[in-house]
């Protein structure tokens, strides 16, 4: 007799009816499964916990670079004082941006193109710096995302919302969501 059926006996007063002895062999299985089962279950049933966690980062735009863009951009534009482009490209596509400022204002509009038709993307990566909470802070987001088929997906004007300075941007080549690479230089 198995440690699971002396225990059922002992519970049940040593009766066996049907329920009893699908409950012992139950057990009995589950004494019987393997590391690997065990370990599968478990981290199923950890992903199934962190499910909430997952919808919730989703939700509110933690951790994800387009999160901090909607607190730093805002569509429109400045009266400029300044005026730059930013021409980047990385193999297969290209990111151009027009960059204007007057201070510690800034407008930014452009495009990304994908110039190989081979079924990857392409994306512009954008990077600068924000005064908030009485110091500067750097953040990276991505901008635009032109499909692996010759498509160009135009943006802008963004204006920015808190003081910005040090606006730089690169293309980069993108395959379902994941960046491939990058430009190595920032313009």
């Amino acid at each position: 007799m198995t440690a699971a059926a002396a225990i059922w006996r002992g519970a049940t007063g040593g009766c066996h009816s049907t329920v009893g002895r699908l409950v012992v062999e139950e057990i009995d299985q589950t004494r019987t499964k393997g590391y690997d089962d065990v370990w599968h279950e478990k981290m199923t049933l950890r992903r199934w916990a962190l499910l909430p966690v997952a919808v919730l980062v989703l939700v509110l735009g933690i951790g994800t670079p387009a999160g901090a863009s909607g607190r730093d951009w805002r569509s429109g534009t400045i009266t400029e004082s300044h005026v730059r482009s930013a021409d980047s490209h990385v193999s297969g596509g290209r990111a151009f941006l027009t960059i204007a400022w007057a201070g510690y204002h800034v407008d930014i509009d452009g495009f990304v193109r994908d110039t190989a038709k081979d079924g990857y993307g392409v994306t512009m990566q954008l990077r600068y710096s924000v005064y908030t909470g009485g110091r500067w802070h750097t953040h990276e987001v991505f901008i635009g995302q032109a499909s692996g088929r010759g498509h160009t997906d135009w943006f802008g004007p963004y204006r920015n919302v808190p003081p910005m300075r040090g606006v730089v941007e690169r293309a980069c080549r993108t395959h379902r969501g994941d960046i491939l690479r990058c430009d190595t230089s920032w313009r």
